[in-house]
């Protein structure tokens, strides 16, 4: 991973998506925690050192600083700011999967309806065998794999070869996302 891909992982707060907790509520709390302290801190070095000067840097003006921005009204500010920041970026993702998953859904009843009784269930289109398996990487990359309803879903899925194949043809580091997959979903596998 790029440095400049750490130092965001780790500013960001996404490195406790990346522990397996699935995107949520609870992590939005934690991240705009992390995040606004983190401000706050920054802040409050900044302005201790437009205060104090480079060479005089005092530590009690830096502790008056965060005692002043934490008091007032910035600091509540920049924690309501960044909730709503990280709390508006999940609900696009949730109802982006959802939706994601009720087209799905909706396709596989249309094509139901379109099958002759003969058919067999095996004769999955290829293109609908792509979507699942697509719908399990956007999971996986917005931190939902793990959400219990969504988990689920890509159990069912992952049962199909059909889904499998095309995870492993068409997904950017199959074998490393399938490694992920199986580690915070619960489920074992051979891709």
């Amino acid at each position: 991973m790029k440095l400049g891909s750490v130092l965001m992982d780790t500013l960001s707060g996404e490195w406790m998506l990346d522990l397996g907790r699935p995107n949520g509520g609870d992590v939005v709390v934690l991240r705009t925690l992390w995040i606004g302290c983190l401000l706050l801190v920054a802040i409050g070095f900044v302005r201790a050192l437009a205060s104090s000067g480079v060479a005089a840097f005092s530590w009690e003006c830096f502790r008056h600083e965060l005692v002043e921005l934490v008091g007032g009204t910035e600091g509540p500010a920049i924690f309501g700011v960044t909730y709503a920041a990280l709390y508006a970026r999940f609900a696009a993702q949730w109802t982006y999967i959802a939706n994601l998953y009720n087209q799905i859904k909706q396709a596989q009843v249309s094509e139901a309806a379109n099958l002759s009784p003969q058919a067999s269930t095996q004769q999955k289109p290829s293109a609908l065998a792509q979507w699942q398996a697509g719908f399990i990487e956007d999971a996986l990359d917005l931190h939902m794999a793990s959400k219990p309803g969504i988990a689920g879903v890509i159990r069912a899925w992952v049962g199909d070869d059909q889904v499998r194949a095309a995870f492993k043809t068409h997904t950017p580091n199959a074998a490393r996302q399938w490694e992920k997959l199986q580690k915070f979903s619960n489920f074992s596998r051979a891709l």
